[in-house]
């Protein structure tokens, strides 16, 4: 056949094919209608019960009628229109198809069909744990957070963290910061694949920004050297806020200052941590500022010698450094206050000299009749200095060197020669030069028994630990016990003029010296003979006294001891209160202590409410009262006799002038009447008028006197809390105008 003719045959025969398999409906419509159909139901899967909403509609035909079978064998909905809507729910877990059918007045139908698949469990959330640490704090606040979720039906598909205050982050833990204060909930959210979610929460408290506490620096004048070491502390704190209260300095050696500028002398050796801390308003502490000062020991024997000089040596004899008062002549008695500074009558020039850090630091007090000779301290700081000659009182001075009083002791061939104070503080023991070693209660103002008669020249003295009295006894050195006994006598060939001593900081031994030799000794109290003995290197005739500086260490520190307001303004007369607190640490909780103050001025006490406390965990606190004294015009001394002369002169003046004989010349009358007159103005010009300008005599015989009154002045008065070798000291500051 031709392609002419099967391009004619073809063409026809391929149109009718299209046509015929475009009348052909899909699955879902009626074959001889034109009818077709739509059918969704949503959800179409899910776990029994399922409950699922059916939408369908239907095209083509006329007066249609819809029926929906739900495929379980329930009753089929129905509707006259062309669409239907409808709800259903499959009770039990299976699977179903829902058929639409379609059918109208003709006879034609059309189908939709959708499948359902009930589930026989339903699906469980994801399962979360979260945690945050901190929970809460000051802003800004950077916490941690740790979590983990896991999908018990399924595949876990994400983590998230929302913070709460907007920030988010993903996955299961991690770090975040807020800024603010509030109050936050942070929540871990997991999602499995089945979109079901599962979250555990944290709350999250922020406060506002924290009170930041204060900060410190320390400076200090000096960090080492040879005791006494003097240390000026300056500590520069400062706070964030501006709300600083307070400075505590440490001295590390139980010396406490409540200011961020003191100074401290350090009298013992060793190795001290001064420290520095300040207080805000809310209670915060700064770190410790720190420094350290090293103390050595310092050269143990001190001489007095000649031309006004003070001669160091160690314990080897050998000499290491002298000392010059610029004084001149004979240096006798020597002792130390409680931070080592030392001083030393000047016997000739007749006052005492002071020493610190190895140089003259000026005369100490004044007042004095005639050759001092010896000077002991007692605990409160102040000096009694005994006079050789003159008024041979012994006179009690403040730690700055005001005269308090005098006491008209007894003596033998000389005066109040060398003193020493029992532990009592009120009992001075004293040698006159002759047989006895005297003493004198100050606290009572009574002679007492003289401790001891059997000496053959009574010189310088030391009481012991005992009770006992080691005595320089010219030809030879004597231990007496504790009821006067002689017990052992010391001596050494070729020395006969043992004149001073001194106790060794071992507590075992003494040093003395020789005068005519100017030889230096050491014995042991159990052995009548010198284990050492060196030349002063110094001539004859020129050692006249001899002292050890003390080598007992620093006291426990207790804790801080220090006062709110360490300073107070009075007039002479007016008391000063200071409270204080004490805070104890370590060992010092639980202990009773008791408190006492120390460097009064004179004619003033102090006085403790409570006078001891036992210090707890919590801390303690006591008033001091300081009373100073006014003298009234009563107390005064007063010159009567001058007085009286001057007053009885001018009375009696005419008298005389009438006593004289008649034939006396006028010329004679005038001339005994001028010289009554100039016997006035002298009367009136030695002390009627209560000046001060003439010189004292040069050798006075009575004792000087007090004035009674408190003296105009700065001073520093030392506090103590004590029990047993714990103790914490503070200084208060006394202005007396």
């Amino acid at each position: 056949m031709k392609c002419s003719h099967i391009a004619k045959i073809g063409i026809p025969l391929a149109l009718g094919l299209l046509l015929l398999l475009g009348s052909v409906h899909p699955a879902t419509a009626d074959d001889q209608g034109q009818i077709q159909c739509s059918l969704t139901l949503s959800p179409a899967s899910g776990p029994a019960p399922l409950t699922t909403n059916a939408s369908g509609a239907c095209s083509g035909g006329k007066r249609l009628k819809l029926t929906l079978a739900w495929g379980d064998g329930s009753h089929s909905a129905t509707s006259s229109k062309n669409n239907i809507h409808a709800q259903h729910t499959y009770a039990s877990p299976g699977s179903y198809t829902a058929v639409l059918t379609a059918q109208d007045s003709q006879g034609n139908s059309g189908k939709a069909a959708q499948a359902v698949n009930a589930s026989k469990h339903k699906s469980r959330p994801p399962d979360c744990q979260f945690s945050v640490t901190p929970t809460a704090g000051n802003a800004p606040l950077q916490v941690s957070g740790q979590g983990s979720c896991s999908a018990p039906d399924g595949n876990l598909a994400s983590t998230s963290i929302a913070w709460g205050d907007g920030a988010t982050s993903a996955g299961d833990s991690g770090t975040h910061t807020y800024q603010q204060a509030g109050t936050f909930i942070a929540t871990l959210t997991g999602t499995d694949t089945t979109g079901a979610q599962g979250s555990a929460s944290q709350k999250i408290t922020v406060a506002g920004p924290a009170n930041r506490p204060p900060t410190c620096s320390l400076s200090l004048s000096n960090s080492a050297g040879t005791a006494p070491v003097a240390v000026s502390a300056a500590a520069n704190c400062s706070d964030p806020e501006g709300a600083l209260t307070r400075v505590l300095l440490d001295f590390g050696d139980g010396f406490y200052a409540g200011t961020a500028n003191a100074s401290h002398t350090y009298g013992a050796a060793g190795t001290f941590v001064v420290s520095a801390i300040a207080f805000d308003q809310a209670g915060n502490a700064s770190n410790p500022a720190q420094q350290t000062v090293t103390v050595s020991a310092p050269a143990s024997i001190y001489a007095g010698i000649a031309n006004g000089q003070v001669a160091q040596y160690d314990k080897l004899g050998n000499r290491l450094s002298v000392q010059d008062s610029r004084l001149g002549g004979s240096m006798t008695g020597m002792a130390f206050d409680a931070v080592g500074k030392l001083y030393a009558t000047a016997f000739t020039a007749a006052t005492v000299a002071s020493f610190a850090n190895g140089a003259f630091a000026g005369t100490f007090g004044s007042q004095y009749n005639c050759k001092p000779e010896s000077i002991a301290f007692d605990s409160a700081g102040n000096a009694y200095v005994g006079q050789a000659g003159c008024s041979h009182a012994l006179l009690k001075f403040d730690a700055y060197g005001n005269l308090i009083t005098s006491y008209p002791v007894a003596t033998e061939e000389t005066g109040s020669d060398w003193i020493d104070i029992a532990p009592d503080g009120c009992t001075i023991f004293y040698a006159s030069e002759g047989k006895s070693i005297l003493r004198y209660n100050v606290c009572t103002r009574q002679q007492l028994p003289a401790f001891s008669t059997a000496l053959t020249k009574a010189l310088s003295l030391r009481i012991l630990p005992d009770g006992g009295v080691v005595m320089a006894n010219l030809t030879n050195l004597m231990r007496l016990d504790s009821a006067g006994r002689v017990v052992t006598t010391y001596d050494a060939p070729g020395e006969d003029c043992w004149a001073a001593l001194t106790l060794d900081d071992d507590g075992a031994s003494f040093w003395a010296a020789d005068y005519c030799t100017s030889d230096i000794a050491r014995f042991e109290l159990a052995s009548p003979s010198p284990v050492m003995q060196f030349k002063s290197g110094t001539a004859a005739n020129t050692v006249f006294g001899v002292v050890v500086r003390p080598a007992s260490g620093a006291p426990t520190p207790a804790g801080p001891f220090v006062a709110s307001s360490a300073q107070a303004t009075v007039s002479a007369g007016q008391s000063a209160s200071y409270s204080l607190t004490f805070s104890p640490a370590g060992a010092a909780s639980g202990q009773t202590f008791s408190f006492s103050c120390a460097n009064l001025p004179a004619n003033s006490d102090c006085s403790f409410s409570p006078a001891s406390v036992a210090a707890s965990s919590a801390g303690a606190s006591t008033t001091l009262t300081i009373n100073t004294q006014r003298a009234t015009a009563a107390l005064l001394p007063f010159p009567w006799t001058r007085y009286a002369f001057a007053l009885l002169l001018p009375s009696g003046l005419p008298l005389l002038l009438a006593a004289s004989p008649c034939r006396r010349s006028r010329r004679s009358r005038r001339i005994l009447a001028l010289a009554a007159f100039l016997l006035l103005l002298v009367l009136l010009a030695c002390g009627g008028g209560g000046g001060s300008s003439s010189p004292a005599p040069a050798t006075p015989t009575s004792a000087p006197t007090g004035s009674g009154t408190t003296p105009s002045g700065s001073y520093t008065v030392i506090v103590r809390a004590t029990s047993g070798n714990l103790q914490s000291s503070t200084p208060v500051t006394l202005v007396v105008q």
